[in-house]
């Protein structure tokens, strides 16, 4: 099942119900896309308020890399979480890093910036997800990653 791209798939309040993560430390603010197993498209703008901005290079608001890692997991998390339960199957109770690969920072993320965040499974193997990860504003590629992860069931 794959959805029109454009389309907001879901809201703030839906990734709340799939993913565990919340305030501070939730780094999506909607999807765009979903498509069962294989791929998300999310976004988020990171506003001049964000908390980590006080004390992370403070006179020259940068997002800090491992922030970026970790939208593009919550976004891999999401995926997951959302084809569980779109196939009618128990969703994930959590989900855990098992390694980071290949990160690379092309270009600093400011504040206000939003990031367009897409992930693609490469592997899945029972609770076992591997996934490679990229973030860009608007057509310039500022991180990639790949990452795996496992699920708690």
């Amino acid at each position: 099942m794959k959805f029109r791209r454009g389309l907001i798939l879901l809201n703030i309040d839906q990734i709340k119900a799939l993913i565990p993560h919340r305030d501070p430390f939730l780094f999506l603010d909607r999807v765009q896309e979903v498509e069962l197993w294989k791929s998300a498209i999310g976004y988020r703008t990171f506003s001049s308020s964000e908390n980590f901005f006080v004390g992370h290079f403070p006179d020259y608001h940068v997002v800090p890399g491992v922030i970026l890692i970790e939208a593009m997991a919550q976004l891999a998390t999401l995926c997951v979480a959302y084809s569980y339960e779109k196939e009618g199957q128990k969703k994930p109770s959590g989900v855990a890093f098992m390694s980071i690969d290949q990160a690379k920072f092309r270009k600093p993320v400011e504040e206000n910036d939003t990031v367009k965040f897409i992930v693609n499974q490469e592997k899945g193997r029972g609770s076992i997800f591997q996934f490679t990860g990229t973030g860009f504003i608007d057509d310039t590629k500022v991180c990639e990653a790949k990452f795996m992860a496992m699920s708690k069931k």
